[in-house]
């Protein structure tokens, strides 16, 4: 049968694997060309640009003041330095250049390795398209770990490359394979510097150590074809790579800690039940279509892999099979490992089903045929979850509503004084934003901040109480806080604590309170809140006939105060054209609706009094839109939405 892969360059089925080809890299750069979500990006970027203006490591932690002075390991400080390089020359799109640029070199990486090891070009480009769907959490956070993929899938190409055995051209000396093995030491001292996960390098060499002799074992012994089929210079050469490697890895400001740090943080138990990333993800949620494509990445490349190693039978590549189950383990130990897993099993898989897919399709009809599926299938997908993404917002810029910048400029400008607590989350935030002037109480440093700190965050934060959050105030003394508007348990235990905590700012996106002593009392005559606030404003606007004179006057004033200093607030607008609507100002709750629709398309209470408004003025086609819109948010709206189209509407 012929080897569709050596097709004459012209056909129209050349043609067409190009064209998926190229869907591929289109594929590719949509998925990972996404704004920034990740917190953890801000204080990243804070650190490469204190190194770049200092020219100095940092040493003693200086964005923490409960860890203030604290010796910081930070492993991933060259990586600090290349994003913030990047940011300052092109800004955020920079950054989001630059993630996309490492995801475009590893796809290709992967697949012309596919493609030389004989995988049909057909079935290697969906497979690895589907990898980085898996992967694509971790590719877009914008963090010194994107450079790690980069690396591993560097030494995994390197290894493979110099495996294969090439015939010398005529009248050449034979060259050997194994002579680029010499570049993985050099690759290591940047990783070791770059991300805490050089140790993935020596993993990789030593399956490769181990395959090869396991395969020269089963050939000679059984009389299998296994691969790779390595000579002992080979192994030899592996040998010494791997140990010029390890010391590679010590040409660091850290030492052996380069190796080691991944160990000692999932020693720590209280990180890997916590921090969603290193946890595992439960069986029961395998195969959902909700969260992180990794769900389903991870049971169905395990079942491809499985498949193709068992359809290799007697001609199976140990190397492949050795790396597989190992990043395997490692994928359903951790989800933080599903991206490495997909990423390095999609071409070993579309290797190993070659065979079998070039048995179905067989003819140059079918072939095309499966390439116009393969680009269709880009192009839809591609469509659907990287340019109309809900979750991975597609474009340049900052994903609303991970960047408090209002609450951020409010405590700049108004010269808070004292020691700030804050979330987890918004920690990184802060720390871009807000430092030098103010430091945060925590951030997503967790192995830096230590178990026993940690700990005592997370009993606050998951049930949060007057109580704890006083003796928390006994220790670090705090004088106001910065919230995400998500933390309102938080932010009911802090009202309710000791120190007579009052609201002096909020939007849709974050929070800010000030204690009640004598540095914030200028600030709380000027800014705090009595009446509205981003939990109840709401609720108030709905009963809005029932409320006393003076509780009307205070709720729409603060409502317009919150508005003009942040003009995005959702919250406020949706609440002031409820009030709108309940004096009978239909215009302006219009108006408000719509400006609010044109922030969040997806608020469906906004969508519900445009209907309302649009009933009232007899335009029933109109109303019968907004109530559908507000009923693919919110489906209780169908209620309303059956009674218009029954003619029963109120």
């Amino acid at each position: 049968m012929t080897n569709k892969t050596d097709k004459t360059k012209g056909g129209i089925e050349d043609a067409a694997v190009r064209i998926a080809i190229l869907c591929l890299f289109l594929f590719v750069a949509a998925m990972t060309h996404v704004k920034i979500w990740d917190s953890d990006f801000w204080w990243h970027l804070k650190a490469g640009q204190v190194m770049t203006e200092t020219q100095k490591m940092i040493s003693d932690d200086p964005f923490s003041f409960p860890k203030s002075g604290t010796r910081w390991i930070n492993d991933e400080w060259m990586g600090e330095t290349y994003l913030y390089s990047a940011y300052s020359k092109w800004g955020i799109p920079g950054v989001q250049g630059l993630a996309v640029g490492i995801s475009l070199f590893i796809c290709m990486a992967l697949f012309f390795m596919a493609k030389a090891a004989g995988a049909d070009p057909l079935l290697a480009i969906p497979l690895i398209g589907g990898a980085f769907w898996a992967a694509r959490i971790r590719l877009t956070g914008h963090r010194p770990e994107m450079f790690s993929f980069l690396f591993i899938v560097a030494v995994f190409f390197i290894l493979n490359r110099a495996f294969k055995k090439q015939p010398p051209a005529e009248g050449k000396k034979e060259r050997n394979p194994a002579s680029v093995l010499i570049l993985i030491p050099f690759i290591q001292i940047f990783w070791a510097n770059f991300h805490p996960s050089a140790d993935f390098s020596l993993l990789l060499i030593g399956a490769a150590i181990a395959a090869g002799m396991a395969a020269f074992i089963a050939n000679f012994k059984f009389n299998f074809s296994f691969s790779p089929d390595i000579s002992s210079k080979t192994l030899r050469s592996l040998g010494a790579v791997l140990i010029a490697t390890a010391i590679a890895s010590l040409f660091n400001p850290y030492g052996l800690h380069a190796l080691s740090a991944p160990f000692e943080f999932a020693r720590e138990q209280v990180f890997m039940r916590h921090i969603t990333e290193w946890s595992p993800i439960p069986f029961k949620h395998f195969f959902s279509m909700n969260g992180e494509p990794g769900r389903m990445g991870l049971p169905v490349f395990f079942a491809l892999g499985v498949l193709s190693f068992y359809s290799a039978g007697k001609k199976m590549n140990v190397f492949h099979l050795l790396v597989f189950l190992a990043t395997a383990f490692m994928a359903f130990y951790s989800r933080r490992f599903i991206a490495v897993f997909c990423l390095l099993s999609a071409p070993m898989i579309a290797i190993g089903l070659t065979p079998v897919f070039q048995k179905l399709y067989d003819t140059p009809r079918r072939y095309v045929a499966a390439a116009c599926l393969v680009i269709f299938s880009l192009i839809s997908i591609g469509y659907v979850y990287a340019i109309n993404g809900e979750r991975f917002i597609y474009g340049s810029g900052v994903l609303p509503g991970k960047y408090p910048d209002r609450a951020i400029d409010f405590v700049s400008k108004n010269d808070l004084k004292g020691e700030m607590f804050n979330n987890y989350e918004l920690g990184g935030p802060l720390i871009w934003g807000l430092y030098p002037k103010h430091k945060v109480f925590i951030d997503g440093r967790a192995e830096f901040y230590g178990e026993g700190f940690f700990s005592e965050y997370l009993r606050f934060a998951q049930k949060p109480t007057p109580e704890m959050f006083n003796s928390l105030q006994k220790i670090f003394d705090f004088n106001f806080a910065v919230l995400k508007v998500t933390d309102w348990k938080m932010f009911n235990a802090i009202k309710k604590s000791d120190g007579g905590w009052r609201l002096i700012f909020w939007d849709s996106d974050s929070i800010v309170l000030a204690k009640s002593i004598r540095d914030n009392e200028e600030i709380i005559r000027m800014f705090g809140y009595s009446v509205a606030d981003p939990f109840t404003s709401v609720d108030m606007a709905g009963k809005w006939k029932f409320l006393p004179a003076e509780v009307r006057k205070a709720l729409v004033g603060e409502l317009n105060r919150s508005l003009n200093q942040s003009p995005r607030n959702i919250i406020a607008i949706r609440a002031l054209a409820l009030i709108s609507y309940g004096d009978g100002d239909r215009v302006r709750a219009l108006k408000l609706a719509r400006d609010g629709l044109k922030i969040n398309v997806r608020i469906a209470g906004l969508h519900a009094i445009i209907g309302e408004i649009m009933l009232s003025k007899g335009r029933r086609e109109e109303a019968i839109k907004e109530f559908k819109a507000a009923a693919r948010i919110m489906p209780e709206y169908n209620n309303i939405l059956n009674n218009i189209r029954d003619g029963e509407s109120k």
